[in-house]
């Protein structure tokens, strides 16, 4: 398996899914802070999504519909979230992974939809799908309250 889609051993822990979660953070908040710059996220985020594009059809035949220990899915679903919403408030990151992982676990409408599709990018739809999602809703958020 593709290291880059086990996250380099996060996919094969317990809890793999949730600690590439907040690797998205651990990784988003310094950039953001010490470059003060979106565009280094955005274009991060740009490549790791290529990388990942990249490496799913080398590793196709070990993949399965969504298997647990490929947790870059999670990761960037996390990142785009963070990255629409630009959270700077440390209770809405912190409520911002909470959701987003309760959600992805949970799989509720219109996540469950596209969680059915198939193909060999599927994984990824539903992920990046809920983290922009979720992403909206905290920007609308922070703009109207």
């Amino acid at each position: 398996m593709n290291d880059l889609l086990n996250l380099f051993g996060l996919g094969r822990i317990k809890f793999g899914a949730s600690l590439a979660s907040l690797f998205a953070l651990a990784i988003f908040l310094p950039i953001n802070y010490l470059f003060v710059s979106h565009a280094i996220n955005i274009l991060l985020f740009l490549c790791l999504l290529l990388l990942t594009l990249v490496s799913v059809p080398r590793n196709k035949k070990r993949l399965s519909k969504d298997p647990k220990e490929v947790v870059i899915d999670e990761f960037l679903g996390m990142y785009v979230l963070i990255l629409i919403a630009n959270l700077s408030n440390l209770l809405l990151l912190f409520s911002s992974f909470i959701l987003f992982r309760v959600l992805d676990i949970f799989k509720i409408w219109p996540i469950s939809a596209l969680d059915s599709i198939e193909g060999e990018y599927s994984f990824l739809l539903d992920d990046i799908a809920l983290g922009a999602i979720i992403g909206i809703l905290f920007l609308l958020f922070q703009i109207f309250i």
